[in-house]
C-alpha cells in the first residue's frame, strides 16, 4: 500500500483505463518487477514519452545517455522520499534498491558474462517481435506520444516502424524461440536464472516476456507460440512470477 514514504516510480502510459494505465515498456517493467519482488512500497507516476525529459528534470533525475550530442532522459527513474534520492536507469535503480533496502531479496546486477549473455538474448527475443508489437499497440498510444514519434523519426520512418508484414511472422517467432532456447540452455532445470531465487537477469527477461504478453494478449497466437514451446517451459516460468504476486501494477 502506498504511503507518504512510498517510492515514486515513473512509467509510460498508454490510452488505457484503470490503475494499470497500460504499462507496457520492458525497460520499466523490469524495475517494477524489482520493486514487487523486494516488496518495497511504491506508487506509479504515469507520463507519456513526450514528457519524460520535462518530468525527469522537474524530479531531479539525471540523463542516462546522449542523443545527437544532447542529454537524453529516459524512464524508468525513481524518487525515494525516505532518502531524498533520485535514481535513473534500471540497472542503477536495482543497485540502489539492493544497497538501500538490504533486508529485501538482493537482485544485482552482477555484471557476469553469463548475465550479459542472458540480457543480449532477452533483447533478441523482443527485437525479433518489435515490429509486430509496434503495429499492434500504435493505436493505443496517446496522441501526444504518436506526435512525439512523428517529430523524432519523421512520417515515413514511423510508417515503416508500425507496418508489419504478416508473412514475416513465422521467421520472427522462430528467432525469438531460438534466443529463448539459448537462455534455457544455460538456465537448465532451475526455476529462475538465479537458481532457486530470481536475480537481475530474471527481471530483465521477465520484463521482456511480460511486455509481450501485455501488448499481444494472452490469447494471441504469437504469445501462445512462445509460452507453449519447449513443453510450456516459458509459460511455467511466467507462472512462477504470477503465483508470487510479482506481475502486478501498482
Amino acid at each position: 500500500m502506498a504511503s507518504s514514504n512510498s517510492i515514486l516510480f515513473y512509467d509510460l502510459t498508454r490510452n488505457a483505463e484503470g490503475p494499470a494505465r497500460g504499462a507496457h515498456s520492458y525497460n520499466t517493467l523490469r524495475t517494477r518487477l524489482a520493486l514487487n519482488i523486494k516488496g518495497i512500497a511504491y506508487e506509479t507516476v504515469w507520463i507519456t514519452i513526450a514528457d519524460v525529459e520535462s518530468e525527469a528534470i522537474k524530479a531531479g533525475a539525471q540523463p542516462t545517455t546522449e542523443r545527437a550530442g544532447k542529454p537524453l532522459y529516459t524512464v524508468p527513474f525513481i524518487v525515494d522520499p525516505s532518502t531524498g534520492r533520485v535514481v535513473s536507469d534500471s540497472p542503477k535503480i536495482a543497485v540502489y534498491l539492493d544497497e538501500q533496502y538490504p533486508d529485501t531479496p538482493a537482485l544485482g546486477p552482477s555484471g557476469s558474462e553469463a548475465e550479459k549473455r542472458t540480457l543480449e538474448r532477452a533483447e533478441r527475443v523482443f527485437g525479433s517481435l518489435r515490429a509486430v508489437c509496434l503495429s499492434r499497440m500504435w493505436d493505443t498510444l496517446p496522441l501526444r506520444t504518436q506526435a512525439y514519434f512523428h517529430k523524432l523519426f519523421g512520417e515515413e520512418k514511423v510508417v515503416q516502424m508500425i507496418t508489419f508484414v504478416p508473412e514475416a511472422l513465422p521467421g520472427s517467432i522462430d528467432a525469438a524461440l531460438q534466443a529463448l532456447a539459448e537462455i534455457e540452455g544455460e538456465m537448465g532445470a532451475n526455476s529462475f536464472l538465479g537458481g532457486e531465487k530470481p536475480c537481475w537477469a530474471d527481471t530483465f527477461l521477465t520484463g521482456v516476456l511480460w511486455s509481450l504478453r501485455i501488448v499481444l494478449g494472452n490469447e494471441d497466437g504469437t504469445w501462445k507460440a512462445l509460452v507453449e514451446a519447449r513443453s510450456g517451459r516459458w509459460g511455467a516460468y511466467m507462472q512462477e512470477f504470477e503465483q508470487r504476486g510479482w506481475l502486478k501494477v501498482l
